[in-house]
């Protein structure tokens, strides 16, 4: 727990799975309770509720303010299953797959980061696939 998982290490599909169907049984709760409406679709009016992909989940719903205190109340019990098992939290700001969030994206300083890492890559590229007139001319 304290160390994390490294990207690539074949016990995270796993533990994911185990994070998500939590959250997911939150939401089955509060759908029993009548506590939250979904989102019907089709002819049938199937009810949507929760879209989860990867390490995204958006919540489908009707626009009041009870599925409003539902989505909270999921999370915020969601953030103290996570405290009880030892996660923790990150705070803001804070880099999420390389990227600032939390921080003035208004910022130039906040993308220089980002800039040189492209630059780099793209001076490794230039010298690999161009020649050497292609190179002057870039």
């Amino acid at each position: 727990m304290q160390r994390g998982l490294e990207q690539g290490n074949p016990l995270a599909p796993l533990l994911f799975n185990i994070v998500a169907e939590g959250l997911k049984g939150l939401l089955r709760e509060v759908l029993e309770k009548k506590l939250f409406k979904g989102f019907l679709v089709g002819r049938n009016n199937v009810e949507i509720s929760i879209l989860q992909y990867v390490d995204d989940a958006i919540f489908f719903g009707e626009a009041s303010m009870e599925n409003v205190k539902a989505i909270k109340v999921i999370l915020r019990s969601f953030k103290l299953v996570s405290s009880y098992l030892n996660c923790k939290s990150l705070s803001i700001p804070f880099l999420y797959l390389g990227i600032p969030i939390g921080t003035n994206p208004r910022c130039s300083e906040l993308w220089d980061p980002i800039l040189k890492k492209c630059e780099r890559k793209l001076a490794k590229w230039k010298q690999k696939y161009l020649s050497f007139g292609g190179r002057v001319i870039l």
